[in-house]
């Protein structure tokens, strides 16, 4: 029998499965893969920029024509660069089968040069994930890959192909059939159950239907709109399951849940049975889960046994595929009275109707009316953000449209790749990616160090070296125009001690950074979480020397404080105000709460210490050098009922 390696075993496999495209990045642990798939032409190489656009390209490669998206990478870095890609499939269930390198066997668990257990860590996101141990198993397991891959509910495999596997001789044979012990998806119907859900669905009164992103999973909307036409039920849909019925459809009411229309809210809220197809409840549609659908029986149909009564406790749960249900149900229902609740839906409708007040220039809305009117047969690709709810919710998706998005994860970045990647695989139909305002920062396909600047980034100023802290001299901020701006009047901070202090204004650093010297081991982080702009003081330090330290709680007046020698921030930058950090100066300790008020202080001097509060600022302060004189004023801060207690100096 002819023997051949298992680098031309996978390509032969690649080739069986009707594999068309594969999207990979080459590298130490798989270039020995990249020489086979050199060597032959049926299978196109698409080499991105980064492994990231890699996985998102073949995600939204097998959204749109409902094949089996394939990936290649590295060991290492270039395997974990697949996580978040992974984590996105699974979320949205699409079909991925990533192959990735590993090092030789003896190698792994050695802490090797580009070695990770890539199978442990994404053990969450993916179907099914395993290690070839040996060649021989090589080929069933490439078989099963894609079986899984594709059949149940969909979802990413991966496989890692140690090196040393790959190089070695065996079998050339390639599995054709495929008997996993455990693995029985479900293709049939449940008839008893759905002739009850449909019995329910004949004596509702106002009946509705649920539609998720199963029903464009399984490409059942054809059928679907035949039998919503037969039943006169109306519709509404989850952001993912937008396109299950064309949105200029009469019987069409709109999106679910909180980025949803008033009506369909409504619909789900007022209904007496509410028949889902296809979606899981998650929080995004249900809200305060004992307030949804208050007055509804509900009937369940998903292919994922785990995702019925997860969430949501359903009446009648039908465990299928929605194209084989909704199949069925076409031959057994029958017309529904639902005209006064129709009735009742378009005075909804017309009491609160989806649509954005004109301002005079142009806006989102004139952009998706637009599209609307240009293209009738299109792929519509979204980022993650207010874009993208905007493009759900005005966005027609017709028959001959389709929309693809990052729904469950919800990830940054998805736009541009996923849109190059549905091009790909629909050459002949235009794609639109629509992206917001920040998403370009975010697309792996940029070369690194070349990041373009965010046109509504928090208060952006453009730095130039002029001085150093060591001979006195520091940096200053240049505004960029038509970015925010700092504020005209900028704080200032007293230096020095006694009346005749010197005042400095305020200083503005990207990303906390403290300058070169005396730098603290943990720069903190803005108030604001992804703000990185932290507002920084200059003030004397030992010996005669300066350093910048960030104004943590805004600290206005210091007077005879001497240095701050170390600010690290401590948990979460928003916790509740009631939570308390401890100063600590000379054995004795003030307290500041997490808002920044000061709550006691036994300083034998005057040191005038008043904070205002930032929420996310507060942070250790090292005091040294107190001042003489009176104790200072002082503000309590209790969290209870934020009462503020006043008291006046007093001399010891």
């Amino acid at each position: 029998m002819k023997q051949i390696t298992g680098n031309k075993l996978l390509v032969k496999a690649l080739k069986e499965e009707g594999v068309e495209y594969l999207f990979g990045y080459p590298g130490a642990c798989t270039i020995d893969i990249s020489d086979e798939l050199y060597k032959q032409d049926e299978i196109k190489i698409v080499l991105p920029r980064h492994e990231q656009a890699l996985v998102h390209e073949a995600d939204a490669y097998a959204r749109t024509t409902g094949k089996v998206g394939v990936c290649l990478v590295t060991s290492g870095p270039g395997a974990t660069n697949l996580v978040t890609g992974l984590a996105t499939a699974n979320y949205d269930s699409v079909p991925l089968v990533c192959f990735t390198g590993q090092v030789p066997r003896h190698l792994i668990g050695n802490d090797a040069f580009q070695e990770v257990d890539i199978v442990g860590i994404t053990r969450s996101i993916t179907k099914y994930g395993v290690t070839v141990r040996n060649r021989e198993d090589l080929g069933r397991i490439i078989k099963e890959a894609f079986y899984i891959a594709r059949t149940g509910k969909p979802g990413p495999v991966l496989i890692d192909l140690p090196k040393d596997v790959m190089a070695e001789f065996g079998s050339a044979e390639y599995p054709k059939n495929v008997n996993i012990r455990g693995y029985k998806p479900n293709t049939s119907v449940h008839i008893g159950q759905l002739k009850r859900a449909l019995k329910m669905l004949s004596k509702a009164k106002r009946p509705l239907f649920l539609a998720g992103g199963g029903v464009n999973i399984a490409h059942a909307q054809e059928v679907f709109r035949e039998v919503v036409e037969k039943t006169q039920v109306p519709v509404v849909t989850t952001v993912m399951g937008r396109g299950a019925i064309s949105t200029k459809h009469p019987l069409f009411i709109g999106n679910l849940g909180m980025h949803g229309a008033y009506a369909a809210n409504m619909a789900v809220s007022e209904c007496d049975l509410l028949f889902s197809i296809g979606t899981r409840f998650n929080d995004r549609i249900t809200g305060k889960l004992h307030e949804f659908a208050p007055h509804a029986q509900i009937v369940h149909i998903d292919i994922d046994t785990a995702s019925i009564s997860r969430n949501i406790h359903v009446d009648i749960p039908i465990v299928a595929d929605a194209k084989e249900a909704i199949t069925k149900m076409a031959e057994y229902v029958e017309p529904c009275s639902t005209s006064k609740w129709l009735a009742q839906i378009d005075a909804w409708k017309n009491e609160h109707p989806l649509t954005m007040r004109p301002n005079g220039v142009m806006g989102p809305l004139d952009i998706f009316n637009a599209i609307n009117e240009q293209f009738d047969d299109a792929i519509i690709v979204t980022d993650v953000g207010q874009h993208q709810m905007l493009t759900s919710q005005y966005v027609d998706i017709t028959e001959n449209r389709q929309i693809i998005m990052s729904g469950g994860l919800g990830t940054m970045g998805y736009g541009l790749p996923g849109a190059i990647g549905a091009k790909i695989g629909n050459p002949d139909k235009p794609v639109i990616a629509i992206s917001g305002h920040a998403q370009h920062r975010h697309q792996p396909l940029r070369r690194p160090g070349r990041q373009g600047r965010d046109s509504t980034q928090c208060r952006a100023v453009r730095r130039r070296p002029l001085q150093n802290a060591r001979t006195g001299r520091g940096r200053q901020d240049r505004h960029v125009p038509g970015a925010y701006h700092l504020p005209e009047r900028p704080r200032l901070f007293r230096r020095g001690r006694g009346q005749g202090a010197e005042e400095s204004p305020q200083r503005t650093f990207r990303n906390g950074r403290l300058g070169r010297h005396d730098e603290p081991r943990h720069p903190p982080r803005g108030a604001a979480g992804h703000c990185r702009q932290v507002p920084l003081h200059r003030i004397p330090a030992r010996r005669g020397r300066t350093q910048d330290v960030p104004a943590v709680g805004r600290i206005r007046h210091a007077v005879g404080l001497g240095a701050v020698r170390h600010i690290a921030p401590r948990g979460n930058a928003f916790e509740r105000p009631g939570d308390h950090l401890q100063a600590e100066r000379r054995g004795r300790s003030a307290r500041l709460c997490r808002e920044g008020r000061l709550l006691g202080c036994r300083c034998p001097g005057r040191c005038h210490l008043r904070a205002d509060p930032v929420p996310g600022a507060c942070g250790d302060v090292r005091l040294e050098r107190p001042g003489r004189g009176h104790e200072p004023e002082m503000e309590r801060c209790r969290s209870q009922n934020q009462n503020r207690i006043r008291s006046g100096d007093r001399r010891e």
